[in-house]
């Protein structure tokens, strides 16, 4: 009996054993990316996405979120009211319209899942103002209204999605200068998750207290006359994120927001964004790149007939230096785009947030077939096409065609130099017009470690001594008007003046008295006493005889 109860549970743990190992052996291996689904057939190809869908339906059946009890007051919580009403469209078995009526509604964090029983098109009809709760400690992801598992929805109207995020913005955590730990962002403000043949067409949306759109694991997805807006110091209120997705068109919009007005990372593949307004903002943007392991390409972007007023960035792809996870970036066009006070228009940066001189290993991020074609406007830098690749990656067929940049209006006034490229770990090919002038290719060097040199005394070198040179004067002296000969002179009277003044007698000279025949100065003091006691007894001797005279005459005269 021992034996046998020992048996069984030797039995039990070989099974346990050997079902654990393959597990272990199942989930070996490379580590498989993330798969994007499998759009099918993109069912409004060729049509008018544009049209006025306020239209009903013949058959179509309303639910608005009033009749389930959602005050319009801009205050009182209508999530409920809300969430019941989604459900009554999601079960219905008919053509349903999900209508949101003019107002202003304060709901929290909800979740508008499907599938919809009705095997046709849902229209979402937003028409009033759907404001957010302000408080950030109601939301548990990072979403505030996730749209997910949905086939052929519509989502149009006139109304605007609030996220209210003025507050949450003082709190909000920048996952991209986090490096370790997780990171949890603010919730966006629509969150479209596995959904396929969508249209966002004419609502707005503002404030956020994270992204504005954010679209992911999605295919055949349209938006177009949707106004984006949030300030300009608002953190990390992308416009428009998109990841994962195949198939997505932005179209006719304007986003005006704190971070990029447009962001595709790792998985976006055949995206089109055209006839875009973008400022303020980050601009437009391919990554960041090469942060998370199995991360999938980024291919077919075409970004055309579009605007950039005063934005940070214009056209930028980034990828993470110091990183051991590879991603790739392919089949990128850039064409028709116009800029106004952009600060750097044109840049590929691998070293993504590394400093200047930055020591962390190559981006393992491939860049490849880029083309910027007929881009031009203004800046407002110096360097306004910047390339900084990856010395391990070095970029690859990057062109340039018709490239024409100005200094902008705010630096018209200033004495600024002439604009530049910058190219480093990359050669372009540049055709027709590049102002800035072409940039050449300037690999990274490493910086060699400074040895200190210690320098041999300076020899005293024996200065040769100038030799006594007879000294000029300083100026000649002039002409006298007297020697030259005056106008109508000939040549005879020159001579025969010439030859009188040799004739003449010459003029003595007087002569000077040596210092040695005049009498010094000892001298003539002691002959001066011996004068003036002469001169004395004169002058007593006439006095005398004048006064005898005049005694003579007194006597007469008696």
């Amino acid at each position: 009996m021992i034996i046998t109860k020992r048996a069984t549970i030797y039995t039990l743990v070989l099974i346990i054993t050997l079902f654990a190992l393959s597990c272990y052996e199942a989930n070996a291996g490379p580590i498989k990316t993330r798969s994007k689904p499998i759009g099918g057939p993109d069912i409004h190809a060729g049509q008018d996405v544009e049209r006025d869908h306020h239209v009903l339906l013949p058959g179509e059946k309303i639910h608005n979120v009033m009749d389930f009890g959602a005050v319009p007051d801009g205050e009182t919580d209508s999530t409920q009211a809300f969430m019941d009403a989604w459900a009554a469209t999601r079960e219905s078995t008919v053509k349903s319209r999900f209508l949101v009526p003019p107002g202003r509604f304060l709901i929290g964090e909800m979740f508008l899942n499907g599938p919809c029983k009705f095997n046709g098109p849902i229209v979402m009809q937003i028409d009033g103002t759907v404001l957010a709760s302000t408080d950030i400690s109601e939301y548990m992801n990072e979403h505030w209204l996730r749209i997910e598992d949905h086939f052929d929805l519509k989502i149009t109207g006139v109304g605007t999605f609030d996220g209210q995020g003025h507050s949450s913005w003082k709190i909000v955590e920048d996952c991209d200068k986090k490096t370790q730990g997780s990171c949890v962002k603010n919730p966006a403000n629509l969150y479209f998750s596995n959904v396929t043949n969508v249209i966002v067409h004419g609502v707005k949306s503002v404030n956020p207290k994270g992204s504005h759109i954010f679209v992911t694991s999605s295919a055949n997805f349209r938006i177009t006359n949707v106004q984006i807006t949030a300030p300009e110091n608002s953190p990390n209120t992308d416009g428009i994120h998109i990841s994962h997705s195949d198939n997505v068109i932005v179209s006719k919009t304007f986003i005006g927001t704190g971070d990029d007005c447009i962001g595709m990372i790792q998985g976006s593949s055949n995206i089109v964004v055209e006839d875009v307004t973008c400022g303020p903002g980050h601009g437009i943007s391919i990554g960041s790149l090469g942060k998370e392991e199995g991360e999938a390409e980024v291919k077919g972007v075409h970004v055309r007939n579009s605007r950039l007023v005063r934005t940070t960035n214009g056209l930028r792809i980034k990828a993470w230096p110091g990183h051991k996870f590879p991603g790739a970036a392919s089949d990128v066009f850039f064409s028709n785009i116009t800029m106004e006070d952009v600060r750097n228009a044109i840049i590929i940066d691998q070293e993504y947030l590394c400093p200047k001189d930055c020591t962390k290993q190559p981006s393992l991020v491939k860049i490849k077939n880029v083309h910027f074609i007929n881009i031009r406007g203004t800046t407002t830098s110096a360097t306004p096409v910047n390339m900084k690749c990856s010395k391990l990656n070095p970029c690859e067929g990057i062109i340039f065609r018709d490239i024409n940049f100005q200094f902008g209006n705010t630096l018209k006034k200033l004495t600024i130099p002439q604009l530049n490229s910058s190219c480093i770990n990359v050669k372009p090919i540049f055709e027709g017009i590049q102002i800035p002038p072409p940039c050449l290719d300037l690999p990274l060097m490493p910086k060699l470690p400074t040895v200190p040199v210690r320098l041999p005394l300076p020899v005293p070198v024996p200065v040769p001594t100038k030799p006594n040179l007879p000294t000029v004067p300083a100026k000649l002296p002039a002409l006298k008007k007297s020697t030259l000969p005056k106008a109508g002179t000939t040549l005879k009277m020159i001579k025969t003046s010439v030859a009188t003044k040799l004739r003449a007698p010459k003029k003595p000279t007087p002569q000077v008295p040596t210092k040695s025949k005049l009498p010094s100065v000892h001298v003539a003091l002691k002959k001066a006493p011996k004068k003036l006691k002469l001169q004395n007894s004169k002058v007593k001797k006439g006095g005398q005889k004048a006064k005898n005279m005049r005694n003579i005459r007194k006597k007469r005269q008696h």
